[in-house]
């Protein structure tokens, strides 16, 4: 489980119920060792692809914001050789010219 995709579960979890299953499913990941969290190079290569988004597409600060998680996301999926599940293709497809990651279930236009 990845560190940065609890820490949204967690900051969409809106009642006493969701924030106590994200607490059961955080403490089995951690009891078992299989939290995956960002290591300092993952963080620093994120800042500069965040500077390459920056210039390349020219999206403001709070966007970049949002889209540092997912750059790490798709860092943590990489190291693990996982594939990346998502919604937000559009976001990690733009990732993916900059980090060299599996995404499952991308829609193919025909």
């Amino acid at each position: 489980m990845s560190s940065v995709v609890l820490s949204e579960l967690y900051a969409g979890a809106h009642d006493r119920q969701s924030v106590k299953l994200l607490d059961k499913l955080y403490n089995t990941f951690r009891s078992v060792g299989r939290m995956l969290v960002p290591n300092e190079g993952e963080w620093q290569q994120t800042g500069g692809i965040i500077a390459k988004c920056r210039k390349k597409y020219g999206f403001d600060s709070i966007y970049l914001a949002r889209l540092q998680n997912d750059i790490l996301i798709a860092f943590s999926a990489r190291r693990i050789g996982a594939f990346l599940v998502t919604h937000n293709e559009k976001d990690f497809l733009r990732i993916g010219e900059f980090v060299d990651f599996r995404i499952y279930g991308r829609q193919r236009k025909q």
